[in-house]
């Protein structure tokens, strides 16, 4: 490996510039799929072979999962794939390449637990995912990632990220800060700029996520989503000013299982593919033995599925009986109702997918769902990225009916892609 990251068949430009870089700090920000991860150990091969065997090289994720998962097998592809001689040590979470000279040591930490790095005296680090960090948790991850390097005279900082608004990475490599110019280079890449990953791929993201989504995790561009409206896609055109004529005989429930209110939305699928909500149901202090009476007695032998919220899966109801959860209820009633879902999302991704259906106008909402309306019209978002249900109208809290009506949208119409990890550090 004499030559260096330049004889890595299939290299990309932006993954050799921030490879290369041999400026103090630098940063690469990329959409989903533009080779942004393999840029890592590409940078790390190069640290090595410059500090001619005396390099300890920090590897920084927000979670360990992503180390293990994503960051570890592309070490060890790149190490195989190029002869590079190197030993595993699972229980320190380290790598040690012991190729003659390229020799080093590679440390995979996370960043929710940071702290434990104190202590550690490294020549270089690299931090993955900053940006799905909260911007609280950024600020002391960098300070002290920084107080790693401060031994060796030309130590060096690096972030790979997928933007995620206007947070430390912005301010670091953008807008500065204190009066302060950006502090080292900033890399973009786009999503269609990695060949490898095919126009199909590119045309799915494109038809899954909105206008606003798509320019910040496909063309890698920083926008603050957070501070828009929850529900910026929403569009008055998508209210139905007639009555929504009931075409069969299978009705779709999205259900939130809040006590007061306890919500849910009641629609079916058109001829056309367009999901169509015709009513809500708002019950003050209620409960879901009492909401599944009420569906039983509006819509009597149809064919009823529920989307209901999946934490209640193992969650005890609080106005349950002993043992019972919400779930358990619909499923053990007298009436039957299937029950559609398995997977827990997270409010982000759900708020993506919602955002995704209004966009594509997959979606049409009764002018009778007046809750369900003013919520997607008028909701925000907290600093990261959640439903602010602390705002309440008339004392009632926002969002609840909101929850239902995602909990139906995702399941009908989800988002393949996810964004690239929770966001950590609350």
């Amino acid at each position: 490996m004499n030559e260096g990251v330049r004889a890595i068949i299939g290299a990309l430009p932006h993954q050799i510039e921030f490879a290369e870089h041999d400026e103090r700090y630098c940063a690469i920000v990329g959409g989903f799929g533009s080779g942004k991860s393999f840029s890592i150990p590409l940078r790390t091969l190069n640290l090595l072979k410059r500090r001619k065997g005396r390099g300890k090289i920090l590897i920084l994720s927000p979670t360990y999962r992503m180390s293990q998962d994503i960051l570890w097998p592309l070490f060890r592809d790149l190490f195989d794939g190029y002869g590079i001689e190197y030993k595993e040590h699972y229980s320190k979470a380290e790598i040690e390449v012991t190729s003659p000279g390229l020799s080093g040591l590679i440390m995979f930490r996370t960043a929710q637990n940071y702290r434990l790095i104190k202590g550690l005296s490294v020549t270089d680090f690299i931090i993955d995912e900053f940006d799905a960090m909260l911007y609280s948790h950024q600020v002391p991850v960098w300070r002290e990632c920084i107080a790693r390097i401060r031994s060796v005279y030309d130590g060096s900082g690096a972030v790979v990220t997928t933007p995620e608004g206007f947070k430390y990475t912005y301010e670091l490599f953008v807008e500065g800060k204190n009066d302060k110019p950006p502090i080292g280079k900033l890399i973009k890449a786009k999503s269609y700029d990695n060949p490898f990953t095919g126009p199909q791929y590119i045309e799915d993201l494109y038809a899954q996520y909105d206008k606003k989504v798509a320019e910040q995790y496909i063309e890698g561009e920083f926008l603050d989503i957070n501070s828009m409206p929850a529900y910026y896609e929403w569009k008055e055109c998508l209210v139905l000013q007639e009555e929504y004529p009931r075409i069969g005989q299978h009705y779709l429930i999205g259900m939130d299982f809040n006590v007061d209110p306890m919500v849910a939305v009641v629609g079916e699928i058109g001829a056309n593919g367009v999901l169509y909500i015709f009513e809500e149901i708002v019950l003050g202090n209620s409960n879901t033995e009492e909401m599944a009476k009420v569906i039983v007695n509006k819509y009597g032998q149809r064919d009823i599925t529920v989307f209901p919220d999946l934490t209640s899966l193992s969650k005890r109801s609080t106005t349950a009986p002993l043992g019972l959860s919400d779930i358990k209820i619909l499923k053990e009633a007298p009436y039957y109702f299937r029950i559609d879902g398995n997977r827990i999302s997270s409010q982000r991704d759900r708020l993506n997918t919602v955002n995704a259906a209004l966009s594509h106008k997959k979606v049409m909402i009764s002018k009778n769902c007046p809750n369900l309306i003013r919520d997607l019209r008028q909701a925000t978002r907290t600093d990261d990225g959640r439903i602010d249900k602390k705002r309440e109208v008339q004392g009632k809290a926002w969002g609840h009916i909101t929850d239902a009506f995602g909990y139906l949208v995702e399941r009908l119409f989800p988002i393949t892609v996810r964004t690239p990890g929770r966001i950590i550090g609350a």
